[in-house]
């Protein structure tokens, strides 16, 4: 049923790959939806199901600044709430911090069980209306 709310909603209209800088909203801030990159598609898979992906990221970088590669990689000094959360290294370390990782793989079998798992957790995270920050 997720699955189906989550596919539905995403193949209702043509998002062009556009990861440009954007000042946007805090809290459930979002790009426009005609745009996008490959995370905003998990921030607005967790918008679906009420968590504010945004918001759990952005608490975490400011409790946990030097956990997260900011200042390696973009040479940050602080968090920044229009753009961390849009970040693949992030949500990386978000993800690593307060769940799992796996192996990468090319294996499509994995792939598919990996995705079915992640959408398991986010039901039970919707039905407990809790996420670990």
């Amino acid at each position: 049923m997720i699955w189906l709310k989550l596919q539905k909603k995403d193949r209702s209209h043509q998002i062009t790959y556009d990861g440009s800088y954007l000042s946007i909203q805090y809290l459930n801030g979002d790009v426009p939806s005609n745009i996008g990159v490959c995370t905003d598609v998990v921030i607005r898979s967790y918008s679906t199901l009420g968590s504010d992906l945004q918001q759990l990221v952005h608490k975490n970088i400011v409790n946990n600044f030097s956990s997260y590669p900011s200042k390696r990689i973009w040479g940050l000094t602080k968090p920044d709430k229009n753009i961390d959360h849009r970040r693949v290294p992030n949500l990386q370390t978000f993800f690593k911090r307060h769940g799992k990782s796996f192996p990468l793989t090319n294996n499509a079998k994995k792939i598919f069980q990996g995705i079915y798992r992640i959408l398991e957790l986010l039901a039970i995270i919707k039905m407990n209306n809790q996420l670990a920050v």
